[in-house]
């Protein structure tokens, strides 16, 4: 149903300029947004959604830190959707918090946790580059359910740090039906992709 992606290129000159988000979503016959965290090699880099449903809405918030300490600009990307199925409304999110420093990233949860709100069911993915044991996960996401463990994630095809996650809200509202970790990722990704299928309790 949703696709999340980090590290995406926007008409950046390293990738021919192209828009890579619209160009793979037209390919699938889905819709796409984009979420710029950046400008970056005369276009932009951030992070982009896909989704099998119209969208209703796009959000992007930007998330900062200690100027001093953070190594790169990163956002949030918000879509809403109305499921067809049921007829409610679930809110997807993808981020890709910065590898600087733990107090960057706290700085950034705490951001993305403000702009998330309560209100609606929400599904959180995304490269939060800290491991479980860290602050910003164990506590900076608490209020969230985990729809992940913790396998390693990073690098592929031979993981041995886990920092990729999946959280949803509101917590305890979700059934986790299948959860895979996927090392046969293409080369496009020094990432492990994440699968999982999940219900709403309601």
């Amino acid at each position: 149903d949703f696709v999340t992606l980090q590290e995406i290129d926007y008409r950046t000159s390293r990738n021919g300029f192209k828009d890579f988000t619209t160009e793979l979503a037209a390919g699938l016959g889905y819709f796409s947004a984009f979420g710029k965290a950046m400008p970056y090699a005369e276009g932009e880099y951030g992070v982009a959604i896909l989704s099998k449903y119209p969208i209703e809405k796009i959000s992007n918030t930007q998330l900062t830190g200690n100027a001093s300490e953070m190594k790169e600009k990163r956002t949030a990307l918000f879509v809403d959707v109305i499921i067809p199925a049921t007829k409610k409304k679930v809110r997807v999110v993808v981020t890709h918090l910065d590898h600087s420093t733990e107090g960057v990233r706290m700085s950034m949860i705490q951001q993305l946790n403000a702009a998330v709100g309560t209100g609606i069911p929400t599904l959180l993915a995304g490269d939060f580059n800290a491991k479980p044991t860290e602050t910003s996960i164990h506590t900076g996401m608490s209020s969230w359910q985990r729809i992940c463990n913790n396998f390693a994630t990073f690098p592929a095809p031979t993981p041995s740090s886990k920092i990729d996650y999946i959280f949803a809200k509101p917590s305890g509202s979700w059934i986790v039906k299948s959860y895979h970790v996927l090392t046969n990722t293409t080369e496009i990704t020094d990432h492990c992709a994440l699968l999982v299928e999940v219900e709403s309790i309601d």
